[in-house]
């Protein structure tokens, strides 16, 4: 009984889809994890800034400004 020979072609190929799956898989779960924490980041970015505006006009009061 004779097994039929592989062209040698298949291995990578298949090697590349599964690279492709993986790397789809993990965009996908990344951008779902984003945008569930999406509006945290927003609001800890808009209280960071506000923050520093505070910061920055009580250091030029004391300063004279």
């Amino acid at each position: 009984m004779t097994v039929p020979r592989q062209s040698g072609w298949q291995g990578p190929v298949l090697g590349a889809a599964f690279t492709l799956l993986f790397a789809g898989a993990a965009i996908y779960i990344a951008m779902r994890l984003i945008e569930a924490v999406l509006p945290v980041l927003i609001g800890v970015g808009i209280v960071g800034v506000l923050i520093y505006v505070v910061w920055l006009v009580h250091r030029h009061r004391d300063s004279g400004w």
